[in-house]
């Protein structure tokens, strides 16, 4: 149920994001959430997106393939929680209770004596069950290992104490729609200092801004060179060719949705199409972060030289 207050304020005028109102509002809602959860972390907002979103937040952040994550099952949400953190490259371990019964610290310190956990994810209220999971002992033993503890508090933000700081929590994310009575589409989230260190040190700090363009541009002009002896070219103007997404012209005589067709069953290489007034008049290679390598350049153009030199209308 949204409170009558929240009803009141969105039946009044928008305010545009360029307006300074919006500056200031945005400020204090971050300080108001900062009293919310019991922290005194800088890096507190909402994100644009459901609870499920801020826990895609958190752990596309401070996760990567790879790493091992701990987390505890004890409910629906738990459960997603490990999906997620699978779907970003994670070795997940799952700590798991009875639904309806919650996480025993024990259970996490015995999984902590066997493995190096990158991150330990616990659902504080367990919204299927209604089952609230004490979390302080639990931070404890996570922090002690060296691992960064994340929770959901989806469900207890503003019903129930939550303590970010005084439990030692390192990232959270919740929802408005429980019981601060706001719609849904807004996830607040907070990362303390050492979650921040973790998300800025990633891969693509550590191979550094300037470098990763250096590394896109060579690739592109491989891609270039490639093309140039195969007899084909960009669509683009050269002072407009964009490194990481090549728009490449298919021939008049080349049936290009054939090719790609062909790619894909024959050698499993997938490139998109034209959109737009260029369907049909051009492929598009994308070369973007980890895909941007001269391996791939060579295995991607490889195929479609054999399927060229025999297919044509």
């Amino acid at each position: 149920m949204v409170a009558p207050s929240v009803l009141e304020e969105m039946s009044k005028p928008l305010v545009g994001h360029l307006d300074p109102e919006f500056i200031r509002m945005t400020e204090e809602i971050k300080s108001m959430l900062r009293t919310t959860f019991a922290t005194e972390n800088p890096m507190t907002f909402p994100v644009s997106g459901t609870g499920s979103a801020g826990m895609e937040f958190c752990m596309a952040n401070l996760v990567e393939p790879g790493d091992q994550v701990l987390v505890c099952v004890n409910g629906v949400f738990g459960g997603r929680m490990a999906e997620v953190a699978a779907r970003c490259g994670a070795e997940v371990i799952r700590v798991e209770a009875p639904w309806g019964r919650t996480i025993d610290p024990a259970q996490v310190a015995a999984a902590l004596r066997t493995c190096r956990l990158k991150l330990v994810g616990v659902v504080h209220v367990e919204t299927s069950t209604g089952a609230c999971t004490p979390i302080s002992e639990i931070s404890r033993i996570a922090k002690e290992a060296g691992a960064l503890v994340l929770i959901d508090t989806v469900t207890s933000l503003a019903g129930c104490p939550v303590e970010i700081d005084a439990w030692g929590v390192d990232a959270v994310y919740s929802g408005t729609q429980k019981c601060l009575s706001c719609p849904p589409g807004l996830s607040p989230v907070s990362f303390s200092s050492r979650a921040m260190e973790v998300a800025t040190s990633r891969k693509t700090i550590e191979e550094g801004l300037e470098n990763r363009f250096v590394r896109h541009e060579a690739n592109h002009l491989r891609l270039k060179d490639r093309l140039g002896t195969m007899g084909l070219e960009i669509a683009s103007r050269p002072v407009h060719q964009l490194w990481q997404l090549n728009s490449i012209t298919v021939p008049d005589e080349v049936d290009e949705a054939d090719v790609r067709r062909r790619l894909l069953a024959d050698f499993g290489i997938e490139i998109g199409a034209g959109l737009g007034p260029l369907k049909g008049k051009v492929w598009r290679i994308g070369l973007m972060g980890e895909s941007s390598s001269a391996d791939n350049i060579d295995t991607v153009l490889n195929a479609p030289g054999q399927i060229l030199s025999g297919n044509s209308n």
